[in-house]
């Protein structure tokens, strides 16, 4: 069952059509300003890190049926998402998670699939902008 995941809405089979941005670039550049450059890079390497362990979590779970693994995996990429301004990934996590718990499992791997996808596009954004040397400070208008 493919479904469009944009805004959450409070009934999370019905999501709303207009999309979150993908990332809050100001939120993360205030996180990091805050941090310094040294712990801001620890805690940079530390959430990469921590996405890729919540995501294999989140796809192991699936792959196994373990509703509340994909419940714990969705969680913790919803405070991730949501601490460093991954708004797509904290909504879709969001929507993930309700369903989970509303449905016990029941047509959840296109969200699943969805939410890995996001949180590995974040994964590889921050990477690259790292390896670049770039700062963090999103795309340019």
């Amino acid at each position: 069952m493919k479904q469009d995941f944009g805004q959450l809405r409070k009934d999370p089979s019905r999501p709303s059509t207009v999309a979150a941005p993908f990332l809050q670039w100001p939120t993360l550049a205030r996180l990091l300003a805050s941090l310094g450059p040294v712990r801001g890079q620890t805690f940079l390497d530390q959430l990469g890190m921590d996405l890729t362990s919540a995501r294999d979590l989140l796809r192991d779970a699936l792959a196994c049926a373990d509703w509340a693994g994909v419940q714990r995996a969705a969680h913790s990429l919803i405070a991730l998402a949501g601490t460093v301004g991954a708004t797509a990934l904290e909504q879709a996590a969001r929507a993930l998670n309700l369903n989970a718990q509303a449905t016990a499992g029941k047509d959840l791997q296109d969200m699943a699939d969805h939410v890995a996808a996001l949180a590995t596009r974040l994964i590889a954004d921050l990477d690259a902008s790292r390896a670049a040397g770039q700062p963090l400070e999103g795309p340019k208008p």
